[in-house]
């Protein structure tokens, strides 16, 4: 809730600047096309804790392994190896046409992508030879390329408010891949810099499907020149997926994708 919060706040901050309050907030053109990006986070069920919002290397961890003294010496779920990553990385597109003052048919596709997933932290621990071995879930990620039709309406008139609202409903392009990994270790050096140690995957998951789903936002736009304007945009979008028994997976274990993004486009007419 304070990340949904955020994200709220910050684009009611950005509307009272005095530049919305410009004459025109749209391109004069009738047809315009945008790009930009956002900041997002998944939310609800397994998908959006495994995916939501992160900064690698930020000792980030949600789970306590204190009954298990050798395994808590790592924190698996940081992905230590990536110093400085954060995800998920987020790119918006848009071709839209108006229709009047009050409103505009647009066509929306984006790319998300989430390569440090939090994953399911069930592990099973084993001794082979001479060195302790845990089996883990790690490499989690996602690809999500969500497309839409959309209606964006200015209920005071775009010439008169920079206030928009936003709805629409496509299909999501959604790929997850986790792994299962053995690390071997030695646990005569627990005390020690942990040199010994070395993992493998043993078991590789991905699915890929095609979700439907819909999306609602507000918004609000700016005029920059005649043919190039822009907007600071809260969206919400939902996407229903179908679940599986004993998938580790995800998006199979979560019957709606919710994702929160605050994203910023410039627009072309022409």
């Amino acid at each position: 809730m304070q990340k949904i919060n955020l994200l709220i706040f910050s684009v009611l901050l950005f509307a009272l600047n005095g530049n919305l309050t410009a004459q025109c907030v749209q391109t004069d053109k009738r047809f315009y096309m945008g790009i930009g990006t956002g900041i997002s986070t998944y939310v609800g069920g397994e998908f959006g804790n495994r995916f939501q919002i992160r900064v690698s290397g930020s000792n980030y961890n949600n789970y306590d392994y204190n009954n298990n003294y050798y395994y808590n010496r790592y924190n698996y779920n940081d992905n230590y190896y990536d110093n400085s990553s954060f995800y998920p990385l987020q790119a918006d597109f848009t071709l839209g046409i108006k229709t009047s003052e009050m409103m505009s048919v647009e066509i929306n596709a984006g790319i998300i992508w989430h390569n440090n997933g939090n994953p399911n932290p069930v592990y099973e621990t084993g001794t082979y030879g001479n060195y302790d071995y845990t089996d883990r879930y790690d490499y989690s990620n996602v690809l999500a390329i969500p497309i839409k039709a959309s209606v964006k309406i200015y209920p005071l008139w775009a010439i008169k408010a920079p206030l928009y609202l936003k709805a629409g409903y496509g299909v999501q392009y959604t790929h997850e891949e986790l792994s299962r990994v053995r690390e071997f270790y030695d646990p005569n050096s627990y005390y020690g810099y942990y040199d010994n140690v070395y993992s493998y995957p043993i078991a590789e998951y991905s699915d890929s499907r095609w979700l439907h789903g819909f999306s609602v936002g507000i918004g609000f736009s700016y005029r920059v020149y005649e043919q190039f304007s822009g907007d600071v945009e809260v969206t919400y979008s939902n996407f229903f997926s179908e679940l599986k028994e004993g998938s580790p997976l995800a998006m199979n274990q979560t019957k709606n994708i919710g994702n929160i993004s605050l994203g910023t486009k410039v627009y072309f007419g022409f």
